[in-house]
Order: C-alpha cells, then sequence, then structure tokens
C-alpha cells in the first residue's frame, strides 16, 4: 500500500510543481535512494562493473550508478505526468528517428517486435508507437494490491497502448496482437517468464529471454531494435532501428540460441552508449549481491561483443519525426 500512495502523492505533485524543478527534485530522491537503499545500490554498482569493465574506477562506477538511481526516480516521474500529457507536449519532449524503420517491418503483415533493454525511459518507446497511431502492446507484470495495479496499468495506457496481463493467457494474446500485424514491445534484458538461455553479455555468461527470438521465428514476425535516450535537458530521442535479420537453419533450438545472442549484442552495444541510463536495479549477473522486486517502490513487476558503441543495425539516413 505504500507503493500505492507514494504513486498517488506524486501523482498530485506532477501536477503543480515545474517540470524544471520536478527533475531538480527527482535527482534529490535519486541521491537519497542511492545512499539510503543497500541492497539495490550493490546490485547496479555490480551491473555497472560488468558495463565499464575492471579497468573503471570505484569513483565512477559510483558516480554512474547514481546516476541510474536518479533516471529511475525521473521515470517514474514522467509516468506519473502522463494523465495529463497532451500530444502537443509530447511532441515537445521526445524525437522520433527511424520511424520508417517500423513501417517497413510491418509491411510483412506479421506484426512487429520492438525490443530493448530497461534504458533511458524504456516506457516512452511502446508510448509513442501508440501515440503515433500504431496498434501497440506490452505485457503487464501483475502487482499487488489490485488498486496499485489498476493505477500503474491506467497510467500506462494513456496513448492507446494494450496491457497483455502476464501469466497462462499471455501467450494467447502474444499471438493475436501478432498475427493482427500489431506491435508487441518486450525487453531483452531480464527473463520475467524463466524462460532463459545463458548468452555472453558484457564478457560474462548471464541468462537472457529466448522468447523474443523464438517468437520471432516462429510466427515470422520481424524484430526491431529501439533505442531511448535522455538528454540533458531532460527531454528524450527514440531510435528506430531496422529489423534484425536472424539466421533459419531448420535447427529451432540453435536458430533461437544465435537470435537471442544477437539480440545481448545490439542490448551491449545501447547500454554501452549511455551506461547511467541503463535502469535495472536487480543484479543481471549469477552470484551478484539479490535486490528485492519492491526496491525503489518498483512494483514486482521487464558471444561476441559488439565492436562499436551503437547497434550493429542502424537507420540508413533515419527522417526525425516528432512523436
Amino acid at each position: 500500500m505504500l507503493t500505492y500512495y507514494s504513486l498517488r502523492f506524486g501523482m498530485l505533485l506532477a501536477a503543480i510543481v515545474p517540470h524544471r524543478l520536478a527533475y531538480w527534485l527527482c535527482s534529490v530522491v535519486g541521491n537519497i535512494a542511492f545512499f539510503g537503499n543497500g541492497t539495490s545500490r550493490q546490485a547496479v554498482r555490480d551491473n555497472m562493473r560488468h558495463v565499464l569493465g575492471p579497468q573503471a574506477s570505484r569513483r565512477q562506477v559510483d558516480k554512474l550508478s547514481r546516476y541510474v538511481f536518479r533516471n529511475t526516480v525521473k521515470n517514474y516521474y514522467e509516468l506519473l505526468c502522463l494523465p495529463r500529457l497532451s500530444q502537443a507536449e509530447l511532441k515537445q519532449r521526445v524525437t522520433v528517428v527511424g520511424v520508417e524503420n517500423l513501417d517497413a517491418a510491418r509491411q510483412g503483415g506479421h506484426g512487429v517486435i520492438l525490443f530493448s533493454g530497461h534504458i533511458g525511459n524504456f516506457n516512452l518507446a511502446a508510448q509513442i508507437a501508440g501515440g503515433l497511431g500504431y496498434p501497440t502492446n506490452i505485457i503487464a507484470e501483475q502487482m499487488a494490491p489490485p488498486r496499485l495495479h489498476e493505477l500503474v496499468n491506467g497510467l500506462r495506457s494513456r496513448f492507446g497502448l494494450k496491457l497483455i496481463p502476464l501469466g497462462p493467457t499471455a501467450v494467447r494474446g502474444i499471438y493475436h496482437a501478432l498475427r493482427a500485424n500489431e506491435i508487441l514491445g518486450l525487453a531483452a534484458d531480464r527473463d520475467l517468464t524463466e524462460n532463459s538461455v545463458p548468452v555472453e553479455f558484457f564478457g560474462e555468461i548471464t541468462e537472457l529471454p529466448s522468447g523474443l527470438a523464438a517468437l520471432s521465428l516462429r510466427l515470422n514476425a520481424p524484430l526491431v531494435p529501439v533505442h531511448v535516450v535522455r538528454k540533458s535537458n531532460d527531454s528524450s530521442v527514440v531510435t528506430v532501428y531496422p529489423a534484425l535479420e536472424l539466421a533459419r537453419t531448420g535447427d529451432r533450438d540453435q536458430d533461437t540460441l544465435a537470435g537471442t545472442r544477437q539480440i545481448a549484442r545490439v542490448v551491449e552495444a545501447m547500454i554501452r552508449k549511455t551506461p547511467e541510463q541503463w535502469v535495472v536495479l536487480q543484479p543481471v549477473w549469477p552470484d551478484a549481491p539479490q535486490s528485492g522486486p519492491q526496491d525503489m517502490g518498483q512494483p514486482a513487476a521487464d558471444p561476441e561483443r559488439p565492436p562499436r558503441a551503437v547497434p550493429p543495425t542502424e537507420p540508413a539516413a533515419p527522417q526525425s519525426k516528432s512523436a
């Protein structure tokens, strides 16, 4: 109930506090959370050490880890702003690049799997797709108590986003959406369904979800990477990349593993570009410090390394477009 009433209170503040002051307060709250939540702090530090490598200093790791907490609070603030956010205001805050890649992926008529990591305000990718008129779905985790579930998912559906409940009926909802040529937004850096495979991620083996590649191979739904970056003025740029080309050898298990490795490389490259915006407060690698599901008020709900700091498939001369 504390999370529910905190979000309700936050909605009231979001309605009366000027945005500039609100973002400053988010940074203050994020700093407090970083120093006050030892379990999540250790988990984020471990994640940052994997991203930055052993050569990174403790000071650098701590600085970027603190920014992860700041950006997490900013993401919550922007979620609370959705009820009063107009399309015009959305256009001022978000720029979309490469939307033609999404249009091209939908031409096949098999739906589109739009994927990213928990980077920037990753929820914006699905929100923007819905705001642009694309029928868009995400997986909604069950939250307790029910009123918290209704509040958070009501905010998420502000711009027509469709929610598929996580559970026994999720597969049916996913298949229905993709076969209707709709968009399905999925996170590729956390496994919520215990359907994962071991892949190399920042030089160390961990479990990442295999469902994205498996769905794409089974239903011929293109896998389209999307990268959300928060700018210094707290506006966001959403970049949509061309669909990945997955290997199809006829060996479904090996093709799924190869596809998951390919997805991991793309997400790796995104994270390398803005590691402080990788807002995962749970440990990603085995034997890392454990973080509880309610940390930071987050509801219990989403072999080769890339040689470049951007996804290996980039839009060719993408056109910038407001949301």
